[in-house]
């Protein structure tokens, strides 16, 4: 039966884990356009999986489809699963989204129930909003509804060509790079379903009557149908309903109190039947009306607000419908905060993960200005350290961590520090930024922005959005110094307003002015003097118990966060 191997490209990537391309492989030449070099790896090329990988991303970059997709297969072949912090050697680790990379990569081939599978399986194992959106794509550039179940309808008396077929229904990764695979054999007639090891040894899978089954597979392992090495069978995902409409809200909680005259909110929205807009009225009065279109859209939305309570109301325009999310938040006029008092932090040059584009000679003073712009921190130097800029030349995977990150902010005498990557990609770009305690390590607020397309003129916009989410995570605050019903200190600021472990309060108290007795004229401010300061030892909803750094602490104080 030699027939050909009809479907196994698509069954590859899904069970398949073929041990491939581990030696010194090295591929087609890397190509160059527009002065712009693809096909590359940073380090010299050894055939390892995440290299294969990285190369991958660039061919994709340069819409080298077939050069990409083979890489992502050797990859794939070596790697089973997606993963945010994937292991590659030591406590090196990167970002790996194979199947999801791999299935953009088959869109752009007009192949699209191969890149469906493999982005359905990158979403059981690694969630991400790219993923969903290009699922999305896939049902655009369809044009219409595909049935559910359409794909798995056989023929009451199939003809005899016709092969078997697996059905995935889910795909779990286990211990010991395994993966434990659950379906149903759609046999043509009984027909046994085989485990087939690299080494051409076979074991015979259990099926109940309806043809349901459960597997584990290690690497090398792939399913057949009779064993021989052009056995067909060919892998199918079922097609499910259109997803009921959703709309996810990133930002301030109901009940939240914000500081400023604005929020700002992260939203993503989908719906099968088609988006129209996106209004927000405030205390029944509409404030913003975003245009939007397609099946799926998001963005980050700025909305205006006054001081006092609000009902914020969100509403999804939808073809069939509407669909309503409502927030009750109130705000507050940012405290006055004395410049020597804001917490000191130093900015690490921002990292590109091995799946993006590199950062341009703008992105880090972008960042650095939208920052300064933003007032929030005290920022130290860090251009003038060499040893920090040896310390990060080590971290290769993409990302510096909380260690590396601690440890920089140590050598600086800083409190925090702010480090963060930028992803660029075929037309969107991604920047995240994680606020790190220099002394426990912990990561204490984090931010992102996520845009489809940045054109130069935006770049500023884009990076103010960052620094705005960022300091809406770590906001400025006014509070009073008390004590709960077991006489431990508080300041009646909690989680609620944004209050994190270990951010410090200080009691300031200002000496009075010096005036002129017949003008009533200032002549010297009166000087200001901190008499306490406190650090967050426990945050609770709406309070935070607090120790006392330096200094004496009086219940009633005023006292405003760093």
């Amino acid at each position: 039966m030699n027939r050909p191997l009809v479907g196994l490209a698509l069954g590859l990537p899904l069970v398949c884990l073929l041990i491939g391309g581990c030696g010194g492989a090295r591929g087609p030449e890397a190509k160059v356009v527009d002065g712009q070099t693809y096909g590359t790896t940073t380090a010299p090329f050894r055939g390892r999986w995440w290299q294969y990988y990285e190369r991958g991303v660039s061919w994709s970059l340069g819409g080298f489809w077939a050069e990409a997709e083979a890489d992502f297969r050797e990859a794939l072949a070596l790697r089973l699963t997606d993963n945010r912090r994937a292991r590659t050697y030591g406590m090196h680790f990167v970002q790996c989204f194979l199947h999801r990379e791999l299935g953009a990569v088959l869109i752009e081939q007009n192949r699209l129930d191969e890149a469906e599978s493999e982005l359905r399986l990158s979403l059981a194992q690694e969630p991400s909003a790219k993923a969903d959106y290009l699922l999305a794509r896939i049902a655009t550039l369809r044009g219409v509804p595909v049935p559910v179940d359409a794909a798995l309808v056989l023929p009451a008396e199939p003809a005899p060509q016709l092969p078997a077929r697996v059905v995935i229904d889910a795909v779990q990764p286990g211990a010991d790079n395994t993966v434990t695979v659950t379906g149903r054999f759609l046999a043509v007639s009984a027909q046994p379903l085989w485990v087939l090891n690299a080494a051409g040894e076979k074991r015979l899978v259990a099926t109940a009557a309806d043809g349901a089954f459960t597997v584990a597979l290690t690497v090398g392992e792939r399913l057949a149908t009779s064993g021989a090495t052009n056995d067909p069978v060919v892998l199918a995902t079922p097609e499910p309903p259109p997803p009921a409409p959703s709309l996810d809200l990133d930002g301030p909680m109901d009940g939240a109190l914000v500081t400023g005259n604005r929020v700002l909110f992260r939203y993503s929205a989908k719906a099968a039947a088609g988006l129209t807009a996106l209004t927000v009225s405030i205390d029944g009065k509409e404030a913003l009306n975003e245009l939007i279109s397609g099946v799926q859209a998001g963005g980050t939305i700025a909305v205006p607000l006054e001081s006092g309570k609000h009902t914020l109301r969100f509403v999804l325009r939808l073809a069939g419908g509407d669909l309503v999310q409502e927030r009750t938040v109130t705000a507050a006029p940012t405290p006055e905060q004395d410049r020597t008092l804001r917490a000191t932090a130093v900015m690490l040059p921002l990292q590109t993960p091995a799946d993006g584009g590199g950062v341009k000679p703008g992105d880090d003073p972008e960042l650095l200005s939208s920052v300064s712009h933003d007032g929030r921190f005290r920022l130290v130097d860090a251009q003038a350290d060499t040893l920090l800029a040896q310390e990060l030349t080590l971290v290769d995977a993409g990302y510096v961590d909380r260690v590396t990150a601690a440890r920089a902010g140590q050598r600086l005498k800083s409190r925090y520090v702010l480090t963060g990557t930028l992803r660029r990609g075929r037309g969107d770009v991604e920047c995240f930024v994680r606020l790190v305690h220099v002394d426990s390590g912990q990561v204490v607020a984090s931010a992102d922005a996520y845009s489809r397309a940045v054109a130069p003129e935006q770049e500023q916009a884009f990076f103010a959005l960052v620094a705005g989410r960022l300091r809406q995570e770590f906001p400025v605050l006014q509070g009073t110094l008390g004590t709960n019903d077991r006489g431990v200190a508080i300041v009646d600021r909690g989680e609620n307003a944004g209050v994190v472990g270990r951010m410090r309060f200080f009691a300031v108290k200002r000496e009075a002015d010096v005036v002129d007795a017949t003008t009533g004229q200032v002549l010297l401010p009166g000087e200001k003097r901190v008499e306490a300061t406190v650090e967050v030892d426990q945050v609770e909803a709406h309070q935070a118990r607090v120790k006392t750094i330096d200094g004496k602490t009086a219940t009633g104080a005023t006292v405003v966060s760093e």
